[in-house]
């Protein structure tokens, strides 16, 4: 457990959940060293449920959608019941199209991989924080093209009018 940055009326209290230390440590560095957030942090699905029962509903929940205690998308949606109503989204490498949908579908407000810039990061728990659903456009892109490839293996013209982001709800 480590809590970088001070928690204040004003801070996005974030707290996010993953076993490789290393990336942990870099996403909360860098975040606590934003003006608007506090971070907490823990290694496991088990960690982040202690967390949330003891200091409240975070503002923004990131969890590792790999790592110990998540059983895929069962881990998600308990953080999700327990953390108040509040954004609970996926930190992950490179999920499949059924499993955006799988972790959309189980109420998530976001995937954010592991490879996006720590800025783009910051920038996405802001956009959750206010209420909307985050996904990388490359991820849309492939969610969109699953299936749609020519004989010759190139994309076929995909159209981008995605259920989750017309707000359907069986896109949430």
């Amino acid at each position: 457990m480590s809590i970088v940055g001070g928690a204040g009326a004003d801070k996005i209290r974030i707290l996010i959940a993953d076993d490789h230390e290393m990336v942990l440590d870099v996403f909360a560095m860098y975040l606590s060293s934003a003006p608007d957030m506090a971070v907490t942090t823990g290694k496991t699905l088990d960690e982040a449920v202690d967390h949330i029962a003891a200091e409240g509903p975070f503002d923004v929940v990131l969890l590792d959608l790999n790592m110990p205690g998540m059983n895929g998308v069962a881990g998600l949606r308990r953080a999700i019941k327990m953390n108040g109503g509040k954004p609970v989204a996926i930190i992950t490498g490179n999920p499949t199209p059924r499993m955006l949908d799988e972790i959309m579908n189980a109420g998530s407000s976001g995937i954010v991989l592991k490879t996006t810039g720590v800025r783009s990061l910051a920038n996405a728990i802001r956009f959750m924080h206010a209420g909307e659903h985050y996904m990388p456009l490359e991820l849309v892109r492939e969610r969109h093209n699953a299936g749609r490839t020519t004989k010759n293996g190139r994309l076929i013209a995909a159209h981008f009018a995605s259920p989750f982001f017309r707000g359907g709800a069986e896109s949430r």
